[in-house]
């Protein structure tokens, strides 16, 4: 009976120090490359998200801009005095119902507007346009984020009006420039386009 209670009593014996060691060293080891495993999944899914972001906004923004100069009549950039949180804007000319339709396109911080012009407003200066767009509501003028440039190259029509108005085939196309950064990573879009139904042709 002693020697059956002394057995059990052996037996009954915690880890050894060494036994605890290994047992820790190895859950450290896995735990390690769960997390880096982890880490890695989720820095490529905010990657592609962030990439998704870039292609769906330089899309939608150059596939609007496009449709909107090809069915323009006339355009210029704004000369005027910027606010603040604006550095570039534009002004575009097309025909809607038999009478001209007059619309700015500005950068505003990091976003693009577009906002429809009301007959009155389309007389106004420049200075006074680039007010109204600045002082527009998002609801009604936003249209793309994340944006760091947004240019117009006009250099196409003032070559044709130095060659006396008439605007050759090369002559007849606007490039538009725009830059897109999501969380450092940058996605640049140039686009010419064909002005179609200008009067400048």
């Amino acid at each position: 009976m002693k020697r059956l209670q002394t057995r059990r009593h052996l037996s009954n014996d915690g880890f050894s120090l060494m036994e605890l060691i290994i047992t820790v060293l190895i859950s450290s080891i896995v735990t390690t490359a769960a997390v880096a495993f982890l880490s890695v999944g989720m820095r490529y899914y905010w990657n592609a998200g962030d990439e998704t972001t870039l292609q769906t906004e330089s899309q939608i923004a150059e596939l609007f801009l496009t449709e909107l100069f090809q069915e323009a009549t006339d355009f210029h950039k704004l000369d005027a005095t910027y606010p603040a949180d604006m550095t570039y804007a534009f002004e575009v000319v097309r025909e809607k119902s038999g009478t001209d339709c007059y619309a700015v396109v500005a950068l505003k911080g990091t976003e693009i507007w577009y906002k429809e012009l009301t007959t009155e407003e389309s007389t106004k200066t420049d200075a006074e346009k680039v007010a109204i767009i600045a002082g527009a509501t998002k609801d009604t003028a936003f249209l793309a984020g994340n944006a760091t440039e947004l240019t117009l190259s006009e250099t196409c029509w003032a070559d044709a009006m130095s060659s006396g108005g008439v605007a050759t085939e090369t002559e007849g196309l606007v490039k538009l420039d725009m830059t897109f950064n999501v969380n450092g990573r940058e996605y640049k879009e140039s686009t010419w386009i064909s002005l179609r139904n200008t009067k400048r042709n």
